[in-house]
């Protein structure tokens, strides 16, 4: 039997009890009595909820104790120092149905209640026996003999996930299967989504089993419209990360929560909470993380020779023969995975047009009448290399005043690429440029797969050099009209006679039609006047 605790009490039977600053009599240990395992995960859950119990997990117990009619019950040894923590869980484990004593071992008295508000103690003590525990009640006391005792740890990871259908954050780790790893590291690159990889072991669960390899992938910001598609695909898990140790799968979580939890958790181990195949995978030691744009093994093959500076002339100024057909493959080195760079179409995605190559008679035509109409100061930045394969028209500021030909844009520091393409998966700079061998003294242009060109930084000259022929200026003696006049009264003509001489046209002359064709004879003239 027990008997309620007065105001300034101060001896009591059952041993360690005291009161704190409010009055309220507390021992040094509290046991949370309850029926079956459920309560006891419902009560962790909650109170994990609302505190952090790294605190308590070092000296927490939870206890297997038989009652003397063979039933078992769950007994919780929590260690406390005031009231304020006993009353949290006096609240919680009554809305369990459960019930909450004070005091110390093997003596326990019930904790106050509405009907003693300070508290209650014991009338008198009883012999306990070796491994029992003796809670003093309103009813009389209750003997329960200790059978066990479980692990938290072990609890938090054997309770099964459930179903959660709240918002998850970007960030993302994919769980593959080894035999996927190249699979999905390929879709990621193609699609520019920035990960990194990482290879694990699973340690067994027991002696029978073997380890486990699998692929981890990290994405930063995963597009949300690749969640279902890898999250319907057989043998990948999506995982997000609550703190350094604990991953939960997407779309699950954990009754309790992990992160008030974290004291059960190893730091050299990684835990990841698979609620699709009910079990944890314990990982020993934290994975390597290593950027896939750092795993890359591509050698490219593609024909970059110098295009000829010059005209052409007859059949071929229409015929344009392409290069060889471009080779893209890839070669492992180390750990990498072989990739299959192409260059694919999309919709433009507002690429500014930096350079227009020209391969048709016609569109040279357009160029020499477009140049010709409009200000000079429109194609002032304008520079032009006039070669055996086209005219490439550049412009640093983007090119407006031509609306023909192919347009291009600059997709790296000096490669140039046809609007609406681009190389998948993304291949950095550094490694184009070494696989390409490609020459500072020169811009390229990557036509298609299987044609790229080379342009000589010497041919770029502003366009007007190659648009308007050279006038050799030769000095003419002024006469006045007196020697005019002089000179036909002495029987010579009546006005003088001013010879105009000029060289043969340049490549792109205004006047000249045939702006392909070979260089005029020599004595032809630019104003049409006869040499002779």
């Amino acid at each position: 039997m027990i008997v309620q605790v007065v105001s300034h009490q101060e001896h009591f039977k059952v041993p360690t009890l005291r009161p704190d600053a409010r009055g309220f009599v507390v021992g040094e240990r509290a046991l949370v009595r309850l029926s079956i395992l459920p309560q006891l995960a419902r009560f962790f859950a909650a109170l994990s909820q609302e505190q952090n119990l790294d605190g308590l997990i070092a000296t927490l117990r939870i206890l297997r104790v038989r009652n003397p009619i063979g039933g078992v019950d769950l007994v919780l040894d929590v260690p406390v120092h005031n009231a304020y923590l006993i009353d949290r869980l006096a609240q919680i484990a009554r809305l369990l149905k459960g019930e909450v004593y004070t005091g110390a071992w093997p003596h326990f008295v019930h904790y106050r209640d509405r009907q003693g508000p300070l508290g209650y103690d014991a009338q008198r003590l009883e012999v306990a026996r070796e491994q029992e525990v003796l809670l003093y009640t309103h009813s009389g006391t209750m003997r329960f003999a200790v059978a066990g005792e479980m692990n938290f740890a072990s609890v938090v990871l054997e309770l099964s996930l459930m179903r959660n259908d709240a918002p998850s954050s970007a960030h993302a780790v994919l769980s593959v299967p080894m035999g996927l790893r190249q699979a999905v590291q390929r879709f990621l690159w193609r699609r520019r989504v920035p990960a990194k990889v990482a290879q694990i072991v699973a340690l067994p669960k027991d002696q029978f089993s073997r380890p486990e390899q699998r692929v981890l992938f990290e994405v930063a910001q995963m597009p949300e419209r690749l969640n279902g598609l890898f999250g319907a695909m057989p043998g990948v898990e999506i995982y997000q990360q609550l703190t350094a140790q604990i991953f939960v799968q997407r779309g699950w979580r954990h009754p309790f929560t992990l992160e008030n939890c974290s004291a059960v958790f190893l730091r050299e181990r990684l835990y990841f909470f698979s609620g699709s195949r009910d079990r944890v995978d314990v990982v020993d030691g934290a994975p390597v993380f290593v950027d896939i744009a750092h795993l890359e093994a591509q050698v490219f093959h593609l024909p970059m020779e110098p295009v000829a500076h010059g005209l052409m002339g007859g059949a071929d100024a229409r015929a344009i023969v392409g290069q060889k057909a471009a080779t893209f493959r890839g070669e492992a080195i180390g750990d990498a995975v072989h990739y299959q760079v192409e260059m694919q179409e999309r919709p433009s995605t507002g690429e500014q047009v930096t350079a227009v190559l020209l391969r048709e008679v016609r569109e040279l035509t357009w160029l020499k009448r477009l140049v010709f109409s409009l200000p000079s100061a429109a194609f002032a930045d304008y520079l032009a290399a006039y070669t055996s394969e086209g005219v490439l028209v550049v412009a640093e500021r983007g090119v407006e005043w031509i609306p023909f030909g192919l347009g291009l844009y600059q997709a790296y520091p000096q490669v140039f690429m046809p609007v609406g393409t681009y190389l998948a998966p993304p291949v950095p700079f550094a490694h184009l440029q070494a696989q390409l061998r490609l020459n500072e003294s020169f811009v390229y242009a990557l036509l298609s797969p299987q044609e790229g060109l080379a342009f000589s930084r010497a041919d770029l000259q502003p366009l007007s050099r190659y648009l308007v022929a050279e006038i050799p200026m030769h000095r003419v003696e002024v006469r006045s009209p007196d020697h005019l006049a002089l000179a036909a009264s002495a029987g010579g003509s009546s006005r003088a006679e001013v010879r105009l001489h000029a060289q043969p046209v340049s490549r792109f002359a205004l006047w000249s039609e045939n702006i392909l064709a070979e260089p005029l004879l020599e004595g032809a003239k630019a104003l049409g006047v006869d040499e002779s």
